[in-house]
């Protein structure tokens, strides 16, 4: 077993490649999407995934087992919001070719209907590949694939809620285009 001052220095680490990897994909969101205030409410998502999903892991479900391995789960989200934050983006910047600027409700109505299938299938999969680490007998294991699932979740109800009302409220207020 490793001595806690060598997994604090590992844990240290851990967050300091987290932390790099959120700063390059702040900044290949804002190219990608051209606007850095767009990327930052995307990073904005990605933290409130965080907090969401510990208080169902330890409120609702009234687990308190929580290891540096959980702290991987850092990597997955990124990725993971990432992929639902472009899939959404791209679908809501096609969808302007199809409707008129002053038809913002329809043509988000579209973008979900479009953005949505694509994204909750890859949500689902992905967490219940993650969800079947709970019938495994180490804890450590059985504790994260239930923490992986649930952040999963959650990254997807943000990417589907909160994304696209703050698309719509910058665009409104002509913030992006």
């Amino acid at each position: 077993m490793l001595g806690k001052a060598v997994l604090k220095e590992l844990i240290k680490s851990d967050i300091i490649w987290a932390f790099g990897a959120a700063m390059f994909l702040y900044l290949y969101l804002s190219l990608h999407m051209s606007s850095f205030i767009l990327a930052f409410f995307s990073l904005l998502l990605i933290l409130f995934s965080f907090g969401i999903t510990q208080a169902v892991y330890v409120w609702v479900l009234g687990i308190d087992y929580f290891q540096a391995l959980h702290l991987m789960s850092m990597f997955l989200v990124l990725g993971i919001a990432a992929d639902d934050i472009f899939v959404f983006h791209d679908a809501w910047v096609q969808s302007a070719k199809l409707f008129a600027p002053y038809e913002r409700h329809e043509r988000m109505a579209y973008t979900i209907r479009r953005a949505y299938r694509q994204m909750v299938i890859t949500s689902c999969t992905t967490s219940v590949a993650f969800l079947a680490n709970y019938f495994s007998d180490l804890i450590p294991v059985c504790t994260f694939g239930v923490y992986a699932a649930i952040i999963v979740q959650v990254n997807f109800l943000l990417a589907i809620t909160y994304f696209p009302a703050v698309e719509m409220m910058l665009e409104k207020r002509n913030i992006i285009q």
